[in-house]
């Protein structure tokens, strides 16, 4: 993506009342698909953290997590989650541990090999990889970890691991999100629409904004349509 033809990054989002969340929760919810394929952050985002170290773990990282913070990832995942999580080789959990020794916070990547993958209703291409569940402890809060972790894992992925693009998939109404993923650099590139019939997510609808393409999946009942 060269600067000239990035697309705009969405800006304010309308509020909706009750009936706008009663129509999204029923009806068709839209995601921003937003891209990244350069390392490093932008000035007005660059963090330095003093003693916080971040290591990727599980079958993508070859490496096993620890008991520590195996106990802290299963307090927010779940323990069947996060096993199952842990033994595929296309998802790598990178965790911030603290100075102290804490997990600080993590973030997870799906970076497919060979085939195309999927999470929450989305296709991820060999040759990218999608950014999802990020979070921070409370007490690490406001310090900028969570744009140190996200920097560090975006830049594992593209120059480790030689993927071309980076991927963040954020609902339409999560403001603090976009505003986080558009300071760091990341470009407003399609957006995703969930079809509903009554609440369940029945086709995914991608419209992507550089190549002006569309393309539709059925997602109902298909481990297209589940999360990881």
């Amino acid at each position: 993506m060269t600067a000239g033809a990035a697309p705009p990054y969405p800006g304010a989002v309308t509020r909706r009342g009750p009936l706008g969340d009663w129509w999204v929760r029923n009806f068709v919810k839209r995601r921003f698909v937003l891209a990244r394929d350069t390392p490093g952050a932008p000035d007005r985002a660059k963090v330095t953290l003093v003693g916080y170290d971040v290591v990727g773990y599980g079958a993508g990282a070859g490496r096993e997590l620890p008991a520590p913070q195996r106990r802290a990832l299963a307090g927010l995942v779940g323990e069947e989650r996060l096993t199952r999580r842990l033994a595929d080789p296309d998802l790598t959990a990178f965790v911030a541990v603290a100075p102290d020794g804490a997990t600080a916070g993590f973030v997870w990547s799906l970076a497919p090999r060979a085939e195309t993958a999927w999470h929450d209703n989305v296709p991820v291409r060999p040759g990218t990889a999608l950014l999802f569940h990020g979070y921070v402890a409370p007490e690490h809060r406001r310090h900028g970890l969570f744009t140190w972790l996200m920097t560090a894992v975006q830049d594992h992925c593209l120059l480790r691991l030689g993927r071309e693009r980076v991927l963040g998939v954020v609902e339409a109404s999560n403001v603090p999100s976009l505003r986080t993923l558009g300071n760091l650099g990341y470009e407003h590139v399609a957006d995703n629409y969930l079809v509903k019939v009554l609440g369940v997510n029945v086709v995914s609808v991608l419209r992507w904004r550089e190549r002006r393409g569309t393309e539709a999946h059925f997602v109902f009942m298909s481990p297209r349509g589940r999360s990881r």
